[in-house]
C-alpha cells in the first residue's frame, strides 16, 4: 500500500532525480507506486445542513484533469494526460467547480436554441424529473447556478453550494487506480501511437457533497435532481466513450 501523496507522486516525485538520464526510470518507480494506492480515509470535513449523495464509478472508470499541464516533458514512462488531485491529501476529487459545471450546463442556460437532439433530451430530462411541466427550467437554473430570482441577486447564505467530491470507499482490495489506452487515429495512412492514462477505476464510491436551501423547488427535490442527472450525463473527460460515468451505491 503506497503512503505517499499521489499528487506528489505524479508531479513532483521524478525531479528528485539529479541525473537527466535517470528521469523515465524515476517516472517509472513513481508510477508503479501510484497505481499500488489504496483508499485511505481522511475524514473530510462535514459542513452542516450539507446534502449528499454517493455514487459509485462503473467501468472504464473516471478521468478528472485532464486538461491540465505536466511540468515534465514528453516521457516514455509518463502518463500522457494529466490528472487532478486534492492539494493536501493527494487523493483525487472532483473539484465542486466541475460539479457545477456539469450540472449547470443542462439547465439551458444561455441558451436559445439546442444544437442536438442530445440537448433537446437533457432539458426534457429535468421536466421530466420535476414531475412539474409548470416549472421554467432555466429560471430554475439560474436560482441554482447564478444566485438569481426574478432578476435579484440571492444574498450569499442564501445560495446553493457546491463541494468537492471525494472518494469514500474502493472495491478492488481497495485500489483507486490504473493505468488505461486510448489510441486515436489520426492518419489512417499511418500506424496509430496509443496514448497511457491514469484513471480511477470502477467500483468506486465517490462522496458529492451541497448545502442546498428551498426555493423554486425544495431542497431535497434539488438533491433528488441533481443526483439523477448526474447518473444520467457523468461527469469528467471522455464521457462521450464511457468514463465518467456512475451508478447508484446499494443501501446495505
Amino acid at each position: 500500500m503506497s503512503s505517499a501523496n499521489c499528487g506528489w507522486l505524479f508531479y513532483k516525485k521524478p525531479f528528485l532525480s539529479q541525473k537527466e538520464n535517470r528521469l523515465n526510470e524515476e517516472i517509472r518507480k513513481a508510477n508503479e507506486e501510484l497505481l499500488k494506492t489504496k483508499y485511505v480515509d481522511y475524514n473530510y470535513p462535514v459542513v452542516q445542513n450539507q446534502s449528499i449523495i454517493k455514487l459509485k464509478t462503473t467501468y472504464p472508470g473516471l478521468v478528472i484533469g485532464s486538461g491540465y499541464v505536466h511540468s515534465l516533458k514528453k516521457q516514455s514512462e509518463n502518463f500522457d494526460f494529466c490528472f487532478y488531485f486534492d492539494h493536501t491529501t493527494g487523493m483525487p476529487v472532483i473539484p465542486g467547480s466541475s460539479v457545477k459545471g456539469t450540472l449547470r450546463s443542462l439547465f439551458g442556460i444561455g441558451q436559445t436554441n439546442y444544437k442536438d437532439r442530445y440537448e433537446k433530451e437533457k432539458f426534457e430530462l429535468i421536466k421530466e424529473l420535476l414531475e412539474k411541466n409548470e416549472i421554467d427550467v432555466k429560471k430554475l437554473g439560474e436560482e441554482i447556478f447564478e444566485g438569481l430570482k426574478d432578476g435579484e441577486e440571492i444574498p450569499l447564505q442564501k445560495r446553493d453550494k457546491f463541494f468537492d467530491a471525494f472518494i469514500s470507499s474502493a472495491d478492488n482490495d481497495g485500489y483507486i487506480f490504473a493505468d488505461d489506452y486510448i489510441t486515436p487515429h489520426e492518419n489512417p495512412l499511418k500506424d496509430p501511437v496509443p496514448n497511457r492514462m491514469l484513471k480511477v477505476r470502477g467500483d468506486v464510491e465517490f462522496t458529492f457533497t451541497f448545502v442546498l436551501h428551498d426555493g423554486m423547488i425544495t431542497a431535497k427535490a434539488k438533491e433528488k435532481l441533481f443526483k439523477e442527472l448526474l447518473l444520467f450525463a457523468g461527469i469528467g473527460a471522455k464521457t462521450n466513450v464511457g468514463y465518467g460515468q456512475f451508478e447508484e451505491v446499494e443501501k446495505g
